[in-house]
Formats: C-alpha cells, sequence, structure tokens
C-alpha cells in the first residue's frame, strides 16, 4: 500500500511540475486576441481560458477586424492566410480567430485550405473554425484548443513535432483525425525548442 501511495504522489509530482515548465517559462507575457469578422463571445472566451491555462499568458481581447480585400485568396472565397499574418504582425504577441475559411499556397495549389498558421518563431497566428466546425460541441472545442495551442506553440519558436504523434505539435496536416489523436500536451523534445 505504502508503494503504491508513493508511486501515485511522484506521478502527480511529475505531471505537476511538467505542466508548470510550460506555464512558468511565458508568464509576465500578453497575448491578444482578435476576431477576424464574427466570432461567437463563447469560443473567444473558451480560447482565453485554454491559452491562460496552457501557456501561463495574460490573455486581453482586441478589437474586431472586419475581413478586407487585402488578406482575401485569388478566388475571393477564403482568407489567405499568409497575407493576414503579415497584415496583421506587430511588436505584440496577437491571435487572431475567425470562422471564415483560410487558405495558404501548398505545392501547384494556391488555396489549399487550412485550420491554421503561426509564425515560427514569431508574435503572430491565426486559426479558423471552418473546416473544425461539423462535430459535437466537446470534439469541436478539443478540436479548437488543440489547434490554438500547436499556433501559438509555433510563435514559441516550435517546429512540427517528428518524435509523438501525441504531441499538439504533430502536423495534423489538415486532417481531424490527426488532431483527435493528439492530447493536449507538448512532448520534451518539443519543450526543450520552446524560445522565451
Amino acid at each position: 500500500m505504502i508503494k503504491i501511495t508513493s508511486l501515485l504522489i511522484s506521478i502527480f509530482l511529475v505531471s505537476a511540475i511538467s505542466n508548470r515548465t510550460t506555464k512558468s517559462t511565458h508568464q509576465g507575457k500578453t497575448i491578444y486576441i482578435k476576431t477576424l469578422g464574427k466570432v461567437d463571445q463563447e469560443k473567444v472566451d473558451f480560447i482565453k481560458r485554454s491559452i491562460t491555462s496552457f501557456y501561463g499568458f495574460e490573455c486581453k481581447i482586441a478589437n474586431q477586424e472586419e475581413v478586407s480585400c487585402d488578406i482575401l485568396s485569388p478566388s475571393k472565397k477564403r482568407c489567405d492566410a499568409p497575407a493576414i499574418l503579415r497584415k496583421f504582425d506587430s511588436n505584440r504577441h496577437v491571435f487572431i480567430l475567425t470562422e471564415k475559411d483560410i487558405s495558404h499556397r501548398r505545392a501547384a495549389n494556391p488555396e489549399y485550405g487550412i485550420i491554421g498558421l503561426g509564425s515560427c518563431p514569431g508574435k503572430v497566428c491565426v486559426v479558423s473554425t471552418y473546416r473544425i466546425k461539423n462535430a459535437s460541441k466537446k470534439v469541436f472545442l478539443d478540436r479548437l484548443q488543440k489547434v490554438v495551442l500547436h499556433e501559438i506553440g509555433h510563435n514559441l519558436g516550435i517546429p512540427h513535432c517528428t518524435s509523438s504523434k501525441e504531441c499538439l505539435m504533430n502536423d495534423a496536416r489538415g486532417k481531424a483525425k490527426t488532431i483527435d489523436a493528439e492530447k493536449v500536451m507538448i512532448c520534451e523534445d518539443c519543450r526543450q525548442k520552446i524560445k522565451n
């Protein structure tokens, strides 16, 4: 009984220290959450709680921005994610949430639909709910949280993970099933790559 209790206490302490390592690295930093177009306030509040809980950032809600011609893709049906990053890049950390579809040039496809994009390293990232919304509320929020934390991870200097399929820095390649297989955690290899 004593051995089992000691083992459980050890597991709890390792888990707590591991989680605190991600948070304590970034305490004192502020991230500004900006919506692009109309976004439900419940989603914004959920993201704010997720970022603060996982990374330790203070989050402030910035003003809503409207979709403008300078960030539209060539077809005008989607927003161009790199154009969004360029437009909102600044000296402060900015997270952009939109319900509009976003795209990025990939190989021969000038408008490859994506869920998120973040500068690596950098101070700006964008996430769209468009490609993950067709799910139950619980699954949707789980996916949204992982994608948000993933893109902020890129801002902190973490590239896509090649060590663990469960690490949220794993490249989802636009597939919801890959996101579903991830856990809300950053593996030790990726944790070592975080830049202050």
